[in-house]
């Protein structure tokens, strides 16, 4: 008898075992986390690294400024928003990635309301990025922490950094938000682009802070409107319409020339009269291209085009100096009389000119001609009409050059940038000096 009974209860503890194991699987005790995907991991590392960069990019703000707000409590939560995606790794034996930011790499502000006026641009750029990931399947802790991390980016770190930067935000007319829309789609295709690049060559440099650069661009024009409380353009860009590379050679060839035609784009933008946020944006984010990615670009392309013939290199060694006396010339009429406009705007323009004619050279491998002009050897001019009246010569004479260059045989890249300028000078520099001339 005593024998059934151990029987009896050992069958009640094999039941209760089963019935205990079935809870669990049921969700009445602890379970594992959910495996990442390939999708759910790069999502969780892109968010993590832009913890990174806003965590380190802040510290360095109260490191030149002083503990002020709201940098100084913002910096501790960045911190325990590392924390918390860290978590997300380690509860999966997962390995969370190093940072590729650092307080060495990260933006340098001349003024606590420029660090502002930054940050508040980067909120809006991490509020995107977390409304882009989940739209995604994540598990549920992951989409959870997402949530939780867009919601404080959107209603509280961005705010606090909007009341900092202070200014007057303007309305914009139709024209001003057709640019800001050009503007945002060339970098959601630039942001694909490299993520695509990423995707099917791997994690390598310059392509991966470069696209994390270009999603601070777009935050950058989204908080534009978000200023506005107009809606933010969706991206007619993804990873399945961009192209593809073969080569890290190739995509970084590619990229260069996205890149000058990224700066050509914001010169013929800024030629308007914009509001003086649209402005900054338009100009910053044409700087980073062209003093930050185009040379990174430029030294992973490396040479690999077949030389030009005589002619070709005679026609590009004219056009470089052409466009080296327009820089100059503009530039000493914005040193020597300050206009507001056109001058300025054209000046820059004309370095992305010599930029693009630059760019032949080196895919080439061949030196880059140094400039013959200067401020010293270019004309000055005592009155804005006068030195309207000169460019009205100037640009004409580039256009007739252009002209003339266009009827030779020429390579398949020569012939694009000699187009795109002389459209430039006839369509947009001519027009502005004729309206300034007498």
């Amino acid at each position: 008898m005593r024998k059934y009974r151990h029987a009896w209860m050992l069958l009640v503890l094999l039941i209760g075992a089963g019935t205990l194991a079935a809870c669990d699987d049921d969700g009445g005790g602890p379970t594992p986390p959910v495996t990442l995907t390939t999708q759910a991991k790069l999502a969780l590392d892109e968010s993590l690294q832009d913890a990174y960069r806003t965590y380190y990019t802040y510290v360095v703000v109260t490191d030149d400024f002083g503990a002020v707000a709201p940098f100084t409590s913002i910096v501790a939560t960045e911190l325990d928003y590392i924390d918390t995606l860290r978590d997300l790794y380690q509860s999966r034996g997962v390995t969370p990635p190093a940072s590729i930011w650092s307080e060495s790499n990260v933006p340098r502000f001349a003024n606590l309301q420029q660090a502002c006026m930054a940050a508040e641009d980067g909120e809006v750029a991490t509020q995107l990025m977390f409304e882009r990931h989940l739209q995604l399947t994540l598990p549920n802790d992951v989409t959870q922490t997402f949530q939780n991390q867009r919601t404080t980016a959107r209603n509280q770190h961005r705010l606090a950094f909007r009341n900092c930067a202070g200014g007057v935000i303007g309305p914009v007319g139709q024209t001003v938000e057709a640019s800001m829309a050009e503007a945002i789609q060339d970098e959601y295709r630039a942001f694909y682009t490299y993520t695509r690049v990423l995707a099917d060559l791997g994690n390598v440099a310059p392509f991966t802070n470069i696209r994390d650069a270009e999603w601070m661009h777009v935050g950058a024009l989204a908080n534009l409107y978000v200023k506005r409380d107009l809606t933010v353009p969706a991206s007619t860009w993804n990873s399945g319409n961009v192209p593809a590379y073969a080569t890290v050679q190739a995509a970084c060839a590619a990229a260069v020339d996205a890149e000058i035609d990224l700066v050509i784009m914001y010169d013929r933008l800024l030629l308007q009269s914009l509001p003086a946020d649209v402005e900054r944006v338009f100009e910053n984010v044409r700087e980073a291209s062209l003093e930050n990615h185009l040379p990174a670009f430029q030294q992973c392309a490396g040479s690999g085009t077949a030389a030009p013939s005589a002619e070709v290199l005679n026609a590009m060694a004219t056009a470089i100096q052409d466009e080296y006396r327009a820089y100059y010339t503009y530039s000493g009429v914005v040193d020597d009389l300050e206009p507001d406009f056109p001058f300025p705007a054209i000046r820059d323009a004309e370095e992305s000119h010599y930029t693009a004619i630059a760019n032949l050279y080196l895919k080439r491998g061949l030196t880059v001609p140094a400039s013959t002009w200067s401020l010293a050897n270019v004309p000055h001019f005592t009155t804005l009409v006068s030195a309207c009246d000169a460019g009205v010569i100037g640009e004409t004479g580039n256009v007739a050059m252009y002209d003339g260059f266009l009827a030779l045989t020429l390579p398949a890249d020569v012939q694009r940038v000699f187009e795109n300028l002389r459209a430039a000078s006839l369509d947009r520099h001519l027009p502005a000096f004729q309206a300034c001339g007498s």
